[in-house]
């Protein structure tokens, strides 16, 4: 299995549960990033005590608003403000996306992904790849604890495929 080295010192527990996966997933790339140049932080400015507040834009939505948390839109809102190039692509396929992550994990490149869980899109950093699963970290607990889970490439997959049309799950994102 491949496996990002050091991913447990860029660990993130999700302030919120409902609204803030993706400045969570955002936030552990740049504290990935910290780890590898460890004046990053510093020289781009970033509060990371507050990064999750200052850029979750649905936190005080009404239940009838439009929701706007999305890669694009933070991901440009976190290069306005803080100067931080996320990367981010939709795929086609499943395949692409799942060769995409091992190709990523093959050269050390944190990234994050989107998933359909039961309860809905959940954003999620993907830790390790090998030929049968993708790891990823499901949540952070307060005590810094992650929950680690596998999926199948092949559930990956499908459920990218099954869902691309609905512009669900089909994105990754990673610092460029």
């Amino acid at each position: 299995m491949t496996e990002l080295p050091h991913w447990q010192k860029a660990l993130v527990c999700q302030r919120r549960p409902k609204t803030g996966c993706v400045t969570t997933g955002f936030e552990y790339l740049i504290r990935y990033a910290n780890i590898c140049n460890p004046s990053f932080i510093q020289d781009n400015n970033v509060d990371l005590e507050h990064f999750q507040d200052q850029f979750d834009f649905d936190y005080n939505k009404k239940n009838n608003e439009p929701m706007e948390n999305n890669f694009t839109r933070i991901a440009d809102a976190v290069k306005s403000e803080l100067n931080i190039d996320i990367e981010h692509k939709k795929f086609d396929s499943g395949h692409d996306k799942v060769k995409c992550l091992e190709q990523f994990m093959g050269q050390g490149v944190p990234c994050i992904m989107s998933f359909q869980y039961q309860w809905g899109k959940h954003i999620v950093p993907v830790i390790a790849v090998d030929d049968k699963c993708v790891k990823v970290i499901l949540y952070v607990q307060e005590d810094q604890q992650p929950k680690i889970i596998c999926h199948s490439r092949e559930s990956i997959e499908k459920q990218h495929d099954k869902l691309n049309a609905q512009d669900l799950c089909n994105e990754i994102a990673w610092l460029k």
